[in-house]
Order: C-alpha cells, then sequence, then structure tokens
C-alpha cells in the first residue's frame, strides 16, 4: 500500500498536468503545391496515448479532443492573416468535422470505434501563397476535466499533436514572413509550431 500511495503522489506532482501526444501527418510531405491539388489531413491512433512527463501511455477511451483546423498566410505583414478561405474543403460524411460559420477555422471530434481515434479530410488550395497549417486540439480548455484510468484528480491534461512523425515539416518557411512575428515562432519551434500539428508550404500556379 505504501509503495502504491507513494507512485500516486510522485505522478500527482507532475509540473503542468498531463502532456498526451496525439498523431497527425499531412500528405504528400512536400514544401510546394499547385492550385487545384489535393492535400490530405490523416489523424489516427489508438486508445493508448503516450504521455511525455511519465514516459508512459495511458489508457483514453471514448474521450473527446475538440480537434480544430487552423491555417495561416505568412507572406504578409499581418500575423492574423486567415489562410483557410484559400482553400476547399473536403471532410468525408462520417466525420464529425465542420468549418465554423466564419470560415476561419475546422473543429469537431474525432470518430472512436475499435480502439481506435480517426479523423481524415483533404484541402484543396486555390489562391497563391505561403501558409502555415496547424490541427489542434483544444482539449486544454475545451475538456481538461475529463477522466480515465489512473488520473490524479488535481491534475488537468493537454494534448501535443506531433505532425508526420516528428520531422521538420518546413518551419524554415516561417523565415520568408516580411514581419517579424512569424520569426518569433521560428526561435521556439518545439512549443510554437510543432506541439500544435504544424506544416509549412507554399501554393504556385
Amino acid at each position: 500500500m505504501s509503495f502504491f500511495s507513494s507512485c500516486i503522489k510522485k505522478e500527482c506532482k507532475i509540473a503542468g498536468g498531463y502532456e498526451f501526444e496525439g498523431i497527425v501527418n499531412l500528405a504528400p510531405a512536400i514544401d510546394s503545391f499547385k492550385i487545384g491539388d489535393t492535400i490530405k489531413i490523416i489523424s489516427e491512433f489508438s486508445n493508448m496515448i503516450f504521455e511525455r512527463h511519465t514516459d508512459r501511455s495511458f489508457l483514453l477511451e471514448n474521450l473527446n479532443f475538440y480537434p480544430r483546423t487552423e491555417i495561416q498566410r505568412i507572406d504578409t505583414l499581418s500575423n492574423n492573416a486567415e489562410g483557410l478561405p484559400d482553400f476547399d474543403v473536403i471532410i468525408p460524411e462520417k466525420f464529425n468535422y465542420d468549418l465554423g460559420s466564419n470560415g476561419t477555422s475546422i473543429y469537431g471530434e474525432y470518430n472512436y470505434e475499435n480502439n481506435q481515434y480517426s479523423l481524415q479530410y483533404n484541402l484543396i488550395p486555390n489562391k497563391k501563397g505561403i501558409y502555415w497549417f496547424k490541427h489542434i486540439s483544444d482539449v486544454a480548455f475545451l475538456g481538461r476535466n475529463q477522466d480515465f484510468p489512473d488520473k490524479c484528480d488535481n491534475l488537468s491534461f493537454v494534448m501535443s499533436m506531433k505532425m508526420n512523425e516528428g520531422f521538420d515539416n518546413n518551419v524554415d518557411l516561417l523565415l520568408s514572413s516580411p514581419g517579424d512575428f512569424f520569426t518569433r515562432i521560428w526561435e521556439n519551434p518545439q512549443t510554437k509550431f510543432h506541439d500544435y500539428g504544424g506544416y509549412c508550404f507554399y501554393v504556385v500556379d
């Protein structure tokens, strides 16, 4: 009993709470797309999900991770230039994932079936530019109090999204921005780019 209690006590002192790692892939993984190309986004992972601070996996069954997609233009002086309107969005009917009323983000939830979380959608660019794609989990704000086995009651949790197995995902394209906002993102790429499922690319004729 004392050993069990000491393990729980140690786990409950995790600074910042649990940080789970989701998986997302963008294909083809290239740096330039043409207008009319299809960009495929696939996010699939099992319900045994890796937690970074404890270096172990937890069973997270049928939770809502509140996924959200954003795209920003980075070839502009504005740090709020919405890029999603420059794309056609194709979402299979079986997924509960929808373009918001303002047209600047897509949000919803993962399908959960056979111990697997899944979400897929396609983007088709229709305008030239340089873009920063993000596939984000908003669970830290909207679902942090959901429960799962072995969870400490005093800890909330977040989910970072690992894009394309952690490759660089063209992060250097942030330096193409004429302003300094995206340069500051580039200076701290792990927490400000990679953990947000980030991927940069050109769209050309």
